[in-house]
């Protein structure tokens, strides 16, 4: 069966850019606000993340801004993602196909999988171009992709 158009899955670099933005941790050089902030207000997509992404930005960001502010972005992130499940089995299946140099993104890759997605955000392409079904872009490339 063939990945859904529709189905964008957004890689943890993206993610944690995206709230560190929010903060002034660091400037948005590489355009992760401006990418998702495009993508949710698009009609008829799905935007992904897996459970694996969202404990990296805690443990990426919680000390920075502080756990009250870190529970309302992830209560957030709930809200605005679909948020997929990471298990033994993507763990097994990306370490047993690993193809890539960097198995984390390969447990991404899995995630994207699992919910047939066609697209990945993400600021590094070179882990993602040799993965089977999926189609890697950089934030700054978001409307030539999509469209």
């Amino acid at each position: 069966m063939r990945n859904n158009e529709n189905h964008i899955y957004i890689d943890t670099n993206c993610l944690i850019g995206y709230i560190a933005n929010k903060y002034g941790i660091y400037k948005d050089t590489k355009g992760f606000t401006k990418a998702l902030q495009f993508l949710m207000a698009l009609n008829g997509k799905k935007l992904y993340v897996s459970s694996l992404s969202v404990a990296q930005l805690t443990a990426k960001l919680q000390k920075r801004i502080g756990a009250d502010r870190m529970v309302k972005e992830i209560e957030q992130i709930i809200h605005r993602f679909n948020v997929v499940e990471f298990n033994n089995d993507d763990i097994q299946s990306a370490i047993t196909g690993a193809l890539a140099k960097d198995i984390e993104d390969l447990y991404q890759y899995e995630m994207s999988q699992k919910v047939k997605c066609f697209y990945i955000m993400t600021d590094n392409l070179s882990d993602f171009t040799s993965l089977a079904n999926i189609t890697a872009f950089l934030p700054s490339k978001v409307r030539k992709a999509i469209f």
